[in-house]
Order: C-alpha cells, then structure tokens, then sequence
C-alpha cells in the first residue's frame, strides 16, 4: 500500500491517496500487532513446554515391590501392630541420614507418644509409615532437577536407604502403597477441609449415614455448631476451612478419622496450634473414642502426651529412650527430664 502511494501519487486524487496513507498506517499497525502477538504466543508456549514435560516425565511413586507381593485381608490392619526395624533413611541423595537404625515395636491399641528436639527425627518417622519415602533402594523413583528438567543420577558410593516398617507382620513395602495409606489415619498439624459440604468433609467416601455423621459431631463436640447452621451438614466449607476456627477444623479432622474407623492413627503435633480449651477437647476425644485403636502422638507440648502408655524420646535421628512415663519421669538422668528442663528453660527466656 506504501508503494501504490509512492509510485501513483501524482494521477491519484487527494481523496483516494488519503485512503491510502490510513490503511497503510492501519495496514503497518497490524503487522506490530501480529508480531507481538506471535512473541507473546511463544513466552507462553515456554510454560505450556515445561508443564507437559512435568506432566510426562516426572518420576512416579512404585506402588510395591515386584517381589513377593501381598495382598493383605480385607481386615488388614486387624490388630494394629507397627514395627520398624532398623530404619535408615535420607529424603534424597547428598543428604544426610534423617532416621539412623530406628528400631521399635508398637502393640495393638497402645498409645505412644514421640517427642524430642527440633530436627531429632520425629515427623521423619511418618515418612517412613506412609511410604512417602521409600526404604527399599528398588522402589525409590528417580529423582529431576526442577531448574534443568534432567535425571539426578543418585551417588552410587552413597549408603542406600534401608530396613522394613511392618504392620501386623507385612512389610508394607509389599503391599499396594494406596491400601497401606488408607489404612492409617492422620491428623497433622494444619487440619486440611476439602471444598464442598461438611458430610463430605467428614465422610470423603459417602459411606456413613447422616446419623452416624451426627453421632460422631457429638463424640468431638461439634454438633451443637453444625446444627445451628441454617444448612446443617449440606453447609459449604469454605476454600481452606477459612469459615471455621481452627480449632473447629482441628476436631472435624478428628471427627473424620473416628468415622474412618482406622486401626491405626497418627497425630502430628495436632494440638500445636490450638487454645487451651480446644486441646482439652482433643485429650478427651483421644482417650474415649480412641481405645481400642493403636494412637500415635508426635507432640509439641509435652503434657499432651504424659498419659500415653509409652514415651519415645528421639535425638538425632536415633531412639534415644522409650519407655512408661512414670520410669522416665523418676529417672533422673533420662533424656525425657533433659527435655523437659530444657524447655522450661527455653520458656523462663
């Protein structure tokens, strides 16, 4: 258009050759807009990329060992016995050990509670229960550089990670790892809730009547809130439980568990970051709809778990004692009361 103007300008009239130099401005402005919108078609290309590469190519867990498998009974865990046995484990190869030749018996319905220092171990031991780290070298995934995308090639002169976590007897190494998840119940530190309605939240699998869901409010305290909400159980949860307190998400996440009616349950500093009362109502839940059922207890404050049936104090990664609380307590060398002083210490400070 450009070139029509320049060679013809002198036969074109001064109405056709106004046309011309605004459709070549127009023409020129669209052939910016066309570049621009090819660059920025390319930057967002670049995320598409990398989110498929991810999507392909990123390592997945192994559900279980290829060798001997077991399909446990449809009761498994019956008893809830828990068993680790000389557990030595780092999150990825360059790491140092976390868990360092762990070694205890935990008996059906017993009540342990776990305690020590920052960084002694404690969560670590839930890593290996629920396999979110494999113990077996063999079914370890590889691991990806998030920066490069590449295969980390783990250090072959490096120690593997071993031992066995058992579950009445099986080695869940062997068993299907979905199975070996449902069949422990968690309550961590940060209740999670789900959107949608507080029966979903309380019963994920929709198996439970409306009436068990009622009961089990009561057990933790929570059916007289629920009830006086225009909505009951269809009330909508907000994204995060944000329409809640915290505490309130706390006791539906035990409530969750008690309907799961899991064998097995383990607490992860749940009572951390709750008020006084809400911990009260949590001990109590804990002691009458927890007994027969094996109780886990990875505490925060130390007299959430002074009457658990044993006391495991863990210190670099290492079982440092494990015993009842009244022969820890009138030890006076034991690394409990060591604790113990040292945080008493910590808060006069």
């Amino acid at each position: 258009m450009t070139g029509v103007v320049l060679i013809g300008w002198n036969s074109m009239s001064a109405s056709k050759l106004a046309v011309a130099i605004s459709a070549s401005m127009t023409f020129s402005n669209l052939g910016v807009m066309v570049v621009q919108m090819q660059v920025d078609l390319q930057s967002r290309m670049t995320s598409y990329d990398r989110i498929r590469f991810y999507s392909l190519n990123l390592p997945q867990e192994v559900k279980r060992s290829n060798i001997n498998p077991i399909d446990p009974p449809q009761d498994w865990p019956s008893k809830g016995q828990i068993q680790f046995d000389n557990v030595t484990f780092r999150y990825r190869s360059g790491l140092p050990f976390v868990l360092k030749n762990v070694s205890f018996d935990l008996l059906g319905g017993e009540k342990i509670g776990v305690c020590g220092r920052t960084g002694a171990g404690k969560s670590s031991l839930l890593f290996a229960l629920f396999r979110l780290v494999e113990l077996d070298p063999k079914l370890q995934p590889k691991m990806i550089d998030l920066a490069t995308g590449f295969l980390v090639e783990n250090d072959k002169t490096e120690d593997p990670n071993k031992g066995r976590v058992l579950i009445d007897g099986i080695d869940i190494s062997k068993v299907d790892l979905s199975r070996v998840r449902r069949s422990i119940a968690i309550i961590p530190q940060d209740p999670t809730l789900f959107t949608g309605t507080i029966r979903y939240n309380l019963d994920l699998a929709g198996k439970c009547g409306d009436n068990d869901i009622w009961k089990v409010l009561g057990m933790v305290e929570m059916r007289e809130i629920v009830a006086s909400l225009p909505l009951g159980l269809d009330t909508q949860v907000a994204e995060g439980g944000s329409n809640f307190s915290a505490g309130q998400r706390q006791l539906i996440c035990f409530g969750r568990a008690i309907l799961n009616n899991c064998r097995i349950v383990v607490m992860d500093e749940a009572t951390a970051s709750v008020d006084v009362e809400t911990d009260a109502k949590i001990q109590r839940t804990i002691r009458e709809q927890f007994v027969e059922q094996t109780v886990f207890v990875i505490a925060h404050r130390l007299n959430t778990i002074m009457n658990s049936d044993r006391i495991m104090v863990m210190a670099d990664g290492n079982v440092s004692e494990i015993d009842t609380p009244e022969n820890l307590k009138q030890n006076p060398k034991s690394a409990l009361n060591a604790l113990i002083q040292s945080l008493s210490h910590d808060e006069e400070q």
